[in-house]
């Protein structure tokens, strides 16, 4: 699965639950490995990773005074550059509760980190907003198979919303922020529609 998301262009990792997770897949190689929000406290786990390149962190279902308390834990844990995704552990996500304002209070709070979203939405509507908040990372689970059972399936995606997702992601710039001076200029396609 991995090999396969790889050739979309797209970042793989993989997340642990527990410290004997990690053990499992020590042959593996992967881009960033992940905390996930039901252990984003589990300060063992974290430190057992801590040596690995690109940790993520979730912080779904953790309320600010919480937030703020794990971010003194974890700089204490990890030296280097981690990352903090913004979280609402709902499977799927309704588009109300994304507070995606939420992502602005994170990049004050973790200054020096990544910022990013982890989608549980099922489809890519809020990660498409999300990316207009200028984040480093965007998160999103991949599936075979959207209706399959288990709490993931739905707010996945399969490898055509991933195409979707990936084109959006690398041309985020020109979409948002490419014609900073506040010009309309008409392009070539409107050009010729005005002609015929």
């Amino acid at each position: 699965l991995s090999k396969k998301i790889r050739k979309q262009g797209v970042k793989v990792g993989i997340s642990f639950f527990t410290s004997k997770d990690v053990n499992d897949f020590k042959g593996f190689n992967f881009d960033f490995y992940k905390i996930p929000s039901a252990v984003c406290d589990n300060f063992q786990l974290i430190d057992k990773i801590k040596n690995k390149k690109n940790i993520f962190i979730s912080l779904g279902t953790k309320n600010d005074q919480e937030i703020m308390k794990l971010r003194t834990q974890y700089n204490k844990i990890l030296k280097k550059k981690f990352g903090v995704f913004h979280c609402v552990s709902n499977y799927p996500l309704l588009p109300i509760n994304s507070n995606l304002f939420y992502l602005d209070k994170l990049k004050k709070i973790f200054k020096n980190s990544y910022i990013g979203y982890s989608s549980h939405d099922n489809n890519l509507l809020i990660p498409s907003l999300a990316l207009g908040k200028k984040l480093d990372f965007i998160e999103r689970h991949v599936t075979f198979d959207k209706n399959a059972k288990g709490l993931d399936h739905s707010s996945s995606s399969n490898f055509s919303e991933i195409e979707q997702l990936n084109f959006l992601c690398k041309n985020i710039e020109k979409i948002y922020f490419s014609n900073q001076n506040n010009r309309k200029i008409v392009n070539q396609g409107e050009l010729i529609n005005l002609q015929n």
